[in-house]
């Protein structure tokens, strides 16, 4: 299987049944349905330039009123937050720790991180922990996995800015702490 990279001009990306494959062709579509004469189209509401017979033009009116049925963000970054309500972010570690160690993501954009989440492949041990904490941004995230535990879940938000290191520190307490047998985080992120 090879990776198609470009087409010449005038060809598309098509489908061929026969051999279950993609490749470019020419674009042999004809519209057998142009032509025909306007005989009479009304402006409606957010519309504006009349009825037209034959030929005229039709105009957008003055912004269009949301108020009128429409309903939703009625601005881009509204609209933004209501389409991306989670970026799911995070990272794993498939190494077997037992000391001290440190995740990091870097930041591509400005946005906010919640439903912080913690895992890891065993559990600490009687009396032993893995403190979990995500810094980088306005605020410090954390949770704790102890005992039996394999997993834990922060509360909260924290504001980062594009280009900071999201850093997730694992800070074992207790001795002789189980190793982790794997490790990863995961969060939801939303672009500002």
């Amino acid at each position: 299987m090879s990776l198609l990279r470009t087409c010449a001009d005038g060809q598309l990306l098509k489908w061929t049944a026969s051999t279950s494959s993609w490749g470019c062709a020419a674009d042999t579509y004809t519209d057998t349905n142009s032509g025909g004469t306007v005989t009479s189209i009304t402006a409606g509401t957010g519309l504006s330039g009349g009825t037209i017979i034959g030929s005229g033009t039709i105009s957008l009116d003055a912004p269009v009123s949301v108020a009128n049925g429409g309903t939703g963000a009625t601005t881009a970054s509204g609209a933004r937050a209501n389409l991306i309500n989670c970026l799911p972010i995070g990272s794993s570690d498939g190494e077997d720790q037992n000391n001290d160690f440190e995740l990091v993501w870097p930041v591509p954009v400005a946005g906010s991180l919640s439903q912080f989440r913690v895992a890891v492949g065993r559990a600490p041990g009687s009396g032993k922990s893995w403190s979990v904490t995500v810094s980088g941004g306005s605020a410090n995230l954390s949770c704790t996995i102890s005992g039996t535990a394999t997993s834990c879940t922060a509360t909260g938000t924290a504001a980062f800015s594009a280009g900071n290191l999201l850093t997730v520190q694992f800070t074992k307490s207790g001795g002789g702490i189980s190793s982790t047998k794997g490790s990863g985080w995961s969060a939801c992120f939303i672009p500002d």
